[in-house]
């Protein structure tokens, strides 16, 4: 899941930064990303959840990956728990 993927973060997170998830990524061989393109592998949901998403209002970088993966693009869109998930593979010591 890691090497040479692409990865964006939106939300917030309540254990790090957008910075300091991004530098994880990049420690384990992915590319952090700004913003949703269609060069983005993984779209990451941040675990503060935004009260929006009660009334099925996302985020725009949420939407616009949505849009993308309709129209056939790769763009995956996980939750934080899972990248993490995914890392513990590679001995990611997050908890």
């Amino acid at each position: 899941m890691i090497p040479e993927c692409t990865f964006c973060f939106t939300g917030e997170s309540s254990r790090d930064s957008r910075k300091e998830l991004a530098q994880v990524v990049e420690m384990y061989g992915g590319i952090a990303l700004d913003s949703v393109t269609a060069k983005l592998h993984y779209l990451v949901i941040c675990d503060v959840r935004n009260a929006a998403w009660a009334f099925e209002m996302n985020g725009r970088k949420v939407e616009k990956a949505m849009n993308m993966k309709k129209k056939g693009a790769g763009t995956e869109v996980v939750f934080q728990e899972d990248l993490f998930a995914a890392l513990n593979v590679f001995g990611f010591p997050h908890s």
